[in-house]
């Protein structure tokens, strides 16, 4: 770990610095203040300067300091520091521009009733933690099925008070969490410290090692418990300066050593599931959907919901909250089937509060649930469900908040646009009318949702006039949506016949996005016909990438997913341009097995009259296909 900047600050009076590592503070302290005429006068400031502050020292370094600082005063007290004798787990970090310096920085670790918070002067963020700490315990020996530590809150701050950077430190927090955990009543944790950090699902040595120990010693003199790989040969000098030493070259290994010593149990403790855990939940599975993969959201997701369904004193809004969340992320993996299911319970269960629901909760799930009905391609139901709702809207607009009047006004608009029903446009205008007033953050894509409608009506001015506005936007627009506009952009040069790629993207390009991006591309007929068979087939590899989520315990992966659908399509696309049989036979077999599925009548329906039965007429129906297809 290495401090990020380093300036003059560092030994400020208010710098941690001065309770931390008060004996390199009185070190530098004197340096910049020495006065060799009037060396007892120095002395003498100087330690006025130190009472003044209140900087303390280990009591074994008294002797040492009295004879190196103030040999001129004999009878001076130096006070000994109380903290000192009780650190418990440390971070260290080393500053490369002040002679390769190690200093400490106590971790203070504590329970909190609010929300999961890291020190903003430390180098990891909470999902971090919650990631090695995720990592931990699933080789603890322990089923994780039904528990999710991870979501018991925690602050962590520091004492040094200055900001550092990499990894280092991670697992030195994820000890200090084990230790809360335990009420920091083992005596291993008394004064720790750790040598190894995660990298991926690996642990290696951190840098620096000698400098940093260095560091520890010159001001705690001895540690409980050293944490290192046993190949750390730089740190193997240093063992007898500490009381324990754990050798762990993998998560395995550190686990081993926590259930040794009876340290892993109390991490699997009942807690009251409230809404702040849920909150809490809410950012986990924006992280791990965003650093990891969605299917790691769902799968936490899906932990939660059995924890929540154990828990007898979970609050209904809980249950509630977490079907939502599982809605979301299964309609955004493609699982169609079970995101109508979740929101599906959820209106059923609102319905059945009666008037304890109020109006705008059960507007909101119904849009939900359609928007989740849009992925089964029962493009009828959303607009006979949500086009009533806009005359409740339009009636009494007060009783519904805007976030939920535009997100019904695109859901519908979405649906009309593949329904080919006219006015699409004007609900589109609405919801963008309402998010120039009172909330931008979102505008980008819905934006987004019109110009796609714009291309698949033809109307091409008026889509490349927005794409065209929208471009000098590109750094304040997620970059997820930018990447569907991306995609938009290869769609519009495909249908006014020319060739266009974005080069930068496709170096980068992931997740169904991408793929979206390379179907349009593919259809550009201006390319040739391997360029276009190649890129039909990596985008089958793409949405083939998210259609297969790792099933739980007690699960399998029988549902249908309309991402797995999409890639058969893309194989059948290249099969048809290349003339290639055997690849059309294979990813006819592909579709009719997923059109069999439970759940899938309505997909089978809306492209039955699309799906070529030999290879002879598969050119001939393949745009009709392709442009059947409700997100192209």
């Amino acid at each position: 770990m290495r401090t990020k900047s380093v300036n003059r600050d560092l030994f400020h009076s208010k710098s941690g610095l001065r309770s931390t590592n008060p004996h390199f503070y009185l070190r530098d302290l004197h340096s910049e203040t020495a006065d060799i005429r009037d060396p007892i006068g120095h002395q003498r400031r100087l330690l006025s300067k130190i009472t003044k502050d209140n900087i303390r020292f280990p009591a074994r370094l008294k002797n040492t300091i009295k004879k190196d600082y103030f040999y001129r005063l004999p009878d001076v007290n130096i006070e000994d520091s109380p903290v000192k004798n009780n650190p418990r787990v440390v971070g260290l970090l080393v500053n490369d521009a002040i002679e390769q310096t190690g200093f400490v920085n106590p971790l203070i670790v504590k329970r909190d009733q609010k929300e999961w918070k890291c020190s903003h002067y430390l180098p990891f963020r909470a999902g971090h933690i919650q990631d090695a700490l995720f990592r931990l315990l699933e080789k603890s020996g322990h089923s994780l099925e039904e528990w999710t530590p991870e979501l018991v809150l925690f602050s962590i701050e520091e004492e040094l008070n200055h900001r550092s950077g990499g990894s280092s430190m991670t697992l030195a927090a994820l000890l200090a969490i084990v230790d809360a955990f335990n009420d920091k009543d083992s005596s291993l944790f008394r004064c720790a410290c750790c040598l190894v950090e995660p990298v991926g699902d690996e642990i290696t040595s951190v840098g620096s090692i000698e400098e940093k120990l260095n560091g520890f010693i010159r001001e705690y003199g001895r540690g409980s418990l050293l944490v290192r790989r046993s190949d750390a040969e730089d740190a193997e000098h240093f063992d007898e300066y500490f009381d324990d030493r754990w050798l762990v070259d993998s998560f395995q290994d550190l686990a081993d050593k926590l259930v040794e010593h009876n340290l892993i149990d109390a991490l699997f403790e009942e807690f009251p599931l409230t809404m702040t855990e849920v909150n809490s939940a809410t950012t986990r599975i924006e992280w791990l959907a965003e650093e990891t993969t969605q299917l790691d959201a769902l799968q936490f997701a899906k932990r939660v919901k059995r924890v929540s369904t154990r828990s007898k004193e979970a609050p209904l809004r809980v249950s509630l909250a977490i079907d939502q969340q599982l809605e979301d992320l299964n309609r955004d993996l493609g699982q169609f089937k079970q995101a109508v299911q979740h929101s599906s319970n959820v209106l059923a269960t609102l319905e059945e509060l009666g008037n304890l629901a109020s109006h705008e909760e059960l507007i909101d799930v119904r849009v939900r649930r359609a928007a989740a009905k849009f992925d089964a391609h029962e493009f009828q139901f959303v607009y006979d469900e949500l086009l009533p709702l806009t005359n409740t809207i339009e009636t009494d607009p007060y009783r519904v908040k805007f976030e939920s009047q535009y997100m019904l006004y695109n859901t519908l608009a979405r649906g009309m646009v593949v329904l080919e029903k006219e006015g699409w446009q004007e609900w589109f205008d609405k919801s963008l009318e309402i998010q120039n007033k009172v909330d931008r953050g979102n505008i980008h894509r819905t934006k987004a949702y019109l110009i796609h409608g714009l291309l698949r009506h033809g109307l091409l001015d008026e889509a490349k006039q927005e794409l065209d506005a929208l471009e000098s936007k590109k750094s304040t627009i997620h970059p997820y949506t930018w990447q569907f506009l991306t995609g938009y952009r290869a769609c519009y040069a495909r249908q006014c016949g020319e060739t266009w790629e974005d080069s930068e993207y496709e170096k980068e390009g992931k997740r169904k996005a991408f793929a979206f991006y390379l179907q349009a591309t593919a259809r550009q007929e201006a390319r040739t016909v391997e360029d276009r068979s190649d890129r039909f087939l990596r985008a089958a590899r793409a949405f083939h990438d998210e259609s297969k989520p790792t099933p739980a315990p007690n699960e399998t992966n029988s549902e249908p997913n309309i991402q797995a659908l999409l890639a058969g399509f893309m194989r059948l696309s290249a099969a048809i341009l290349s003339s290639h049989q055997p690849g059309f036979e294979s990813a006819m077999t592909e579709i009719r097995t997923f059109l069999k599925q439970e759940g899938t009548e309505a997909i089978k329906r809306w492209y039955e009259r699309f799906v070529p039965e030999d290879l002879k007429s598969a050119k001939e129906k393949l745009p009709d296909l392709l442009n059947a297809v409700p997100y192209f």
